[in-house]
């Protein structure tokens, strides 16, 4: 599986149509591409030709390995948007911190964490019932998150500080913090 996890610039067939670029982020997923339009406020499944409704700014998005979950955040409106699509709908807004960025679904499909940068937390919804269970203070400007191979860690980068939280997902808590001069992404 390749996820692209950068924002970057591309013309989506969509934006193409429209005669104009696009900052986009994106994620594959095995033969399932997704990107946020983030001036059209949606997301864009390259495969089906489908573009999704979003909120405003939409920027990081990820999708579980089979393509039929995919979520994204936008920055202005502070909601992560769920969507179903086999359906093609969304199944959920669900509000989260200040300025969300970094999104992932972790391995076991549990859980979503989102990287609120604004907040300086990370959001933990619970995939199955849609709600938010947890806000972990992580420090100044997080951005992005990784899971480790068998999901029982995930690794937050801290921007403002330089550093990489690590929590245990099981517990939701903080176990690790590792400094990194060199700064983080």
């Amino acid at each position: 599986m390749l996820i692209v996890y950068s924002v970057i610039t591309i013309n989506s067939v969509f934006a193409q149509t429209q005669q104009q670029k696009v900052e986009n982020a994106t994620e594959v997923t095995n033969d399932y591409v997704f990107t946020t339009l983030r001036k059209d406020g949606a997301i864009y499944n390259l495969q089906q030709n489908i573009t999704l409704p979003a909120g405003k700014d939409m920027t990081y998005v990820d999708a579980t390995d089979n393509g039929k979950v995919v979520v994204a955040t936008s920055s202005v409106d502070n909601k992560t948007f769920i969507f179903n699509t086999t359906e093609n709908n969304l199944i959920a807004k669900i509000k989260v911190g200040n300025v969300p960025k970094g999104v992932k679904i972790s391995p076991n499909e549990n859980y979503i964490f989102v990287a609120n940068e604004l907040s300086e937390t990370i959001s933990i919804i619970n995939l199955k019932n849609l709600t938010v269970i947890k806000e972990v203070p992580v420090g100044q400007v997080p951005h992005n998150i990784a899971f480790s191979p068998d999901g029982l860690k995930a690794y937050v980068t801290v921007q403002g500080e330089d550093k990489v939280i690590v929590i245990d997902t099981n517990s939701s808590e903080i176990i690790n913090e590792i400094q990194d001069s060199k700064g983080t992404t």
